[in-house]
């Protein structure tokens, strides 16, 4: 970091500081209160996320039903052909995603393992007709947070037939 940079990131802090020790935390709840449930007026809408936009509709539907149906994928990412058990789909960060457990294939990491694919990567997809048992449990119990969840994978069912 340089010098000015340093400079600009202690002022910066200066400056919350000082917004913060003024703040009426009372007031801002009340006037937060007071918020409507209006619908947005035309033009003030969210924007919709750009990438979302950008899925291929086949690579959509093939993605969205091997989630329900539980099947493997096949498809090559990053030049490298991957198997996957597709767990996650959904917008992470603005960027629609494929979070999966790779079980076959290349990669840069081990296999078998978690995989995070930016789902505008995937090529070459298809479904083979293998099967997978449902979610996994997060060896750390935690999970990665999503912007918007498309579809994610039901667990497993036990003998009896419940989940």
């Amino acid at each position: 970091m340089t010098r000015q940079s340093e400079e600009d990131h202690l002022r910066t802090e200066d400056f919350f500081r000082e917004r913060a020790a003024r703040a009426n935390i009372p007031e801002a709840l009340r006037i937060l209160d007071k918020a409507g449930f209006e619908s947005p007026q035309t033009g003030d809408e969210l924007p919709a996320v750009e990438s979302q936009t950008a899925i291929d509709a086949a690579l959509d539907k093939v993605l969205r039903k091997a989630i329900r149906t539980k099947h493997l994928l096949r498809f090559r990412y990053k030049r490298q052909e991957r198997i996957v058990e597709p767990h996650d789909y959904g917008v992470q960060n603005g960027i629609v995603r494929l979070f999966g457990w790779q079980v076959g294939g290349g990669s840069s990491g081990h296999v078998p393992g978690w995989r995070m694919f930016d789902v505008e990567g995937i090529r070459n997809c298809e479904m083979p007709d293998k099967c997978f048992a449902g979610n996994r449990e997060a060896p750390t119990g935690k999970h990665h947070r999503w912007d918007e969840i498309f579809t994610r994978v039901k667990p497993p069912r036990n003998e009896d037939g419940s989940l």
